[in-house]
């Protein structure tokens, strides 16, 4: 008897595992339209809130609450893992890509699952700075400062809680409890980077990754950043030098750029432009504007060839296209599709972006890890012009990261990710911000991967045409066999 009573007390002293109802995670079904409310509630989809623990390692931590839509797929038969889309950023949310998703190829024969990453979105707590847009605070880093004591002591949030680690833990967490034996990853920009950290985590839970605009843990990205982006403005220079037309309409463009940027600085551009009521204000562009502007349309495949033109007519004094551009009268637009009310899409875009997740992730993860003196060096042997604007920016982001005062990451997310998981890498040849050499370096430790990079694109490659399309489509088919790729032969950036 006594040997039984001993017995039995080892027993209960023992932890019992977690399970789904004491680890404090569940996924509650939700009306669409009370999720997100400018989607409808139809039934080719449905929706709901994935309830997680704030820290993984701690269910007793505050509750946190992800946003979830998932489009069932179009087929009777479907195949029984599905993609889960990893929106960049970071601070970006999922869900306000649906329009992309509603009617892709790929959601012939999968379920498409969109969620808003802790933080963001629908999500709950959302770790937007609303206070940027406030006059009362002096310069930005106030603003941050007054957003961040706000977090922390009205919402009771701990900033070092939104990171990748445990985000990836909220995605596998999701596939479970959505009832799914494996998935397939599909990350874009910092979705790579959250791609990624699953796969080192998590591998058993996925089928196949594709990530699109590579941003690996293992880079001190904040070192190299302006050198990213000057590369990426030297690599638009070079192929215009190289295409025959463009060298002959914009000869020496390259210099035409610097000599232009110092003129602007000297003498900015002045032009009149919408506000969001609608109404003509005069606005100004000096050197170091553009330079941050030519950069950021570097992203845009559908902009890429009329970026020349727009230095050429600059330098001319004409804002013709630069005023195109900025008014996104270029750019590839989506068509509209039904079951979205865009009116009230456009109602809620603020809360499509979250500056606070952003900061706790990339000062996490990566300001931790980088220095601001490696980052002078690295950009001192570019032209002046490109330095002191892009330089300016990233001395920026050290700056907010020593107020925002989260902890840094364990030093394995400072280290290349080794999988075997079946992976499409796909890079972009102008991507300003993820280049195709960070591509090439993540697979590196990917003993299944396929890398490919495409031709006249910017950042994102999936969306820039017919052929990334179909060699992303192949892949989903059969991630262990190398897809056709012959199509990147005839891609080439055809400049206006």
């Amino acid at each position: 008897m006594k040997y039984i009573l001993m017995v039995l007390i080892i027993v209960l002293l023992i932890p019992l595992p977690v399970t789904a109802q004491d680890d404090g995670i569940f996924f509650e079904e939700v009306a669409c339209s009370e999720v997100v409310p400018f989607l409808d509630d139809s039934d080719d989809k449905y929706c709901g809130y994935l309830i997680v623990p704030e820290d993984h390692n701690d269910p007793a931590s505050l509750e946190v609450e992800i946003a979830v839509v998932v489009l069932q797929a179009l087929s009777d038969n479907p195949y029984p893992d599905p993609i889960i889309y990893l929106e960049g950023g970071p601070g970006g949310a999922g869900i306000f890509t649906v329009d992309v998703w509603m009617n892709h190829p790929l959601r012939q024969t999968r379920d498409i699952i969109l969620f808003d990453q802790r933080g963001t979105g629908f999500s709950y707590p959302h770790l937007g700075c609303w206070e940027v847009f406030d006059e009362a605070y002096e310069d930005e880093t106030e603003a941050f400062a007054a957003c961040q004591a706000r977090l922390i002591e009205e919402e009771q949030v701990n900033l070092s809680l939104y990171n990748s680690v445990q985000s990836a833990a909220d995605v596998d967490a999701l596939r479970v409890e959505l009832g799914y034996d494996q998935v397939n990853l599909l990350g874009i920009s910092y979705g790579t980077r959250l791609a990624l950290t699953v796969m080192r985590y998590h591998p058993d839970g996925v089928r196949s990754a594709v990530i699109d605009g590579v941003y690996p843990p293992h880079l001190n990205a904040y070192e190299v950043q302006a050198v990213t982006l000057s590369d990426a403005i030297l690599a638009l220079f070079a192929a215009c030098q190289a295409d025959a037309d463009c060298n002959s309409a914009y000869p020496d463009l390259e210099n035409t750029f610097y000599a232009l940027v110092d003129s602007l600085n000297e003498t900015p551009l002045e032009f009149e432009l919408e506000d969001e009521n609608g109404e003509l204000v005069l606005e100004e562009i000096f050197g170091d504007d553009l330079v941050s502007m030519l950069g950021d349309r570097l992203y845009d495949t559908a902009v890429i060839p009329y970026l020349p033109r727009m230095i050429y007519e600059l330098s001319q004094g004409n804002d013709e296209t630069y005023l195109a551009i900025v008014n996104e009268e270029i750019s590839e637009i989506e068509p509209e599709v039904t079951g979205i009310d865009y009116d009230l899409l456009d109602e809620y875009y603020d809360l499509s972006d979250s500056d606070g997740l952003h900061l706790s992730v990339e000062c996490t993860e990566e300001v931790f890890f980088s220095n601001l003196d490696n980052a002078f060096s690295n950009i001192e042997p570019y032209a002046d012009q490109l330095e002191a604007s892009l330089i300016f920016e990233v001395e920026g982001t050290f700056i907010q990261c020593e107020m925002w005062a989260v902890d840094g990451a364990q030093d394995i997310e400072n280290t290349p990710v080794v999988s075997d998981i079946p992976t499409l890498v796909l890079s972009g040849q102008f991507d300003p911000v993820t280049p195709p050499a960070w591509g090439s370096s993540a697979a590196a430790t990917l003993s299944h991967s396929f890398v490919y990079e495409f031709p006249g694109v910017g950042h994102g490659s999936i969306y820039a045409g017919e052929c990334p399309a179909s060699i992303l489509l192949a892949f989903i088919d059969n991630p262990t066999a190398e897809p056709d790729s012959s199509c990147i032969n005839a891609m080439q950036v055809r400049f206006e």
